[in-house]
């Protein structure tokens, strides 16, 4: 698969020949001119590093050339995939599943998770949190892909180029609870078991404390605009209904999901900060079909719930909308 016409970049550059002078002036001319460029070089690949749309592209030209050395190994090995990247000679990163894969020719590498789905089929996936992600699943034979920019009007990343739309099947990852979150676990358990619908599903939405969608609740919830502050939370359980909400993106809203109670609970982690979130990834995932309506709820409603970081991780369930 080639990169090449992949992102409508919004940037180009160009280097133009210029003329020198007197030719006893050439080699000083040619070191200064080296020594420039030497240092533009480096300044623009320190500012393409940090540019969501730059990184992501060179995630998905570095997934394409892993892509290509699993083929290789699946061909040369009677069809077996490779149990880890380091069978095709990249380095693990520390982390499970985690890999660094440097391009021929550069100096850099970049990291991409690989997990071996079964014996025929795989992901390759890397997150950017704020700025982007890519995920590539086998079976599907195509990048999703996004990459954001920031907007200062509305102090917000938003999407900026996208590739791949409408796959079929995303991996997503299996979270649970941190540490002494547990008490949330078991307040939100109670309220899926209270709730005695067969078939819903559930959104958790970890949220800034403001987060313009929270401000939105909050003000629902309390009937002013200048009462906000009264319903204070920074999570929000919601359930869900992929019939009647077709916005949302199981690629770029879910982060992962919860197991409770035997049902899925979509995460959509809406915190600037990943320090800020109280789920921690398992050694679990899966593959969601994005087409599928099997699920169903009877209405909508939401649990507005606040974690309380000062006092050892107290709960408050802050009430429900539509008030029961």
């Amino acid at each position: 698969m080639t990169t090449k016409n992949r992102f409508a970049s919004p940037r180009r550059r160009h280097l133009r020949n210029a003329a020198l002078g007197h030719p006893t002036t050439v080699s000083g001319f040619i070191v200064l001119i080296a020594a420039f460029l030497t240092m533009w070089i480096v300044i623009l690949r320190c500012f393409g590093e940090d540019n969501p749309y730059y990184w992501v592209l060179k995630h998905l030209e570095t997934g394409d050339y892993a892509i290509g050395q699993i083929e290789a190994y699946r061909q040369h090995n009677d069809g077996k995939l490779p149990e880890g990247l380091d069978a095709v000679g990249f380095k693990n990163g520390g982390i499970e599943n985690q890999y660094y894969i440097q391009l021929p020719g550069e100096g850099f590498s970049y990291d991409l998770e690989y997990i071996k789905l079964d014996d025929t089929s795989y992901v390759l996936a890397f997150d950017g949190h704020t700025w982007g992600r890519g995920q590539y699943v086998s079976s599907e034979g195509q990048w999703n892909a996004f990459s954001t920019q920031y907007n200062s009007s509305t102090d917000r990343y938003v999407i900026e180029a996208s590739e791949g739309e409408g796959a079929a099947k995303v991996y997503l990852k299996e979270f649970e609870f941190a540490g002494w979150y547990d008490g949330l676990a078991a307040q939100i358990s109670a309220l899926i078991a209270d709730r005695k619908v067969r078939n819903e599903q559930y959104i958790l939405h970890i949220l800034n404390l403001d987060s313009a969608e929270r401000i939105a609740y909050a003000r629902a919830l309390t009937g002013s605009t200048d009462s906000i502050c009264s319903s204070y939370f920074n999570c929000l359980l919601t359930t869900f209904d992929p019939t009647q909400q077709p916005e949302h993106d199981y690629f770029r809203d879910f982060r992962g999901y919860l197991m409770l109670d035997g049902k899925v609970c979509f995460i959509v982690d809406k915190s600037t900060f990943q320090e800020s979130s109280f789920v921690r990834r398992t050694r679990k995932g899966r593959l969601f079909d994005v087409d599928s309506k099997s699920a169903s709820s009877a209405s909508k409603r939401c649990w507005f719930l606040d974690v309380d970081h000062s006092y050892e991780g107290s709960l408050m369930l802050k009430g429900t909308w539509p008030a029961k």
